[in-house]
């Protein structure tokens, strides 16, 4: 059974990813969305370069289906 995409979680991570300073928390923001998403596991350990790219790559696409303007910092 597929779960729906919530918006409104995805919109919000985005937020928090612009907002932070350090690369942990924009990690953190990234792999909430994956695993939201299904794209990652739910795993302890920090996202790798791949898998930082893959989420801001699903990040693109997502907002430009939606029509808004992906601006990440």
């Amino acid at each position: 059974m597929e779960r729906a995409i919530d918006q409104n979680l995805i919109f919000n991570q985005i937020r928090k990813y612009n907002q932070a300073h350090n690369q942990t928390r924009k990690g953190a923001a990234l792999k909430q969305v994956g695993v939201h998403v299904g794209l990652l596991k739910k795993e302890k350990r920090d996202l790798t370069n791949e898998q930082r790219q893959m989420m801001i790559y699903f990040l693109n696409q997502f907002c430009a289906y939606q029509g808004v303007p992906l601006v990440i910092q």
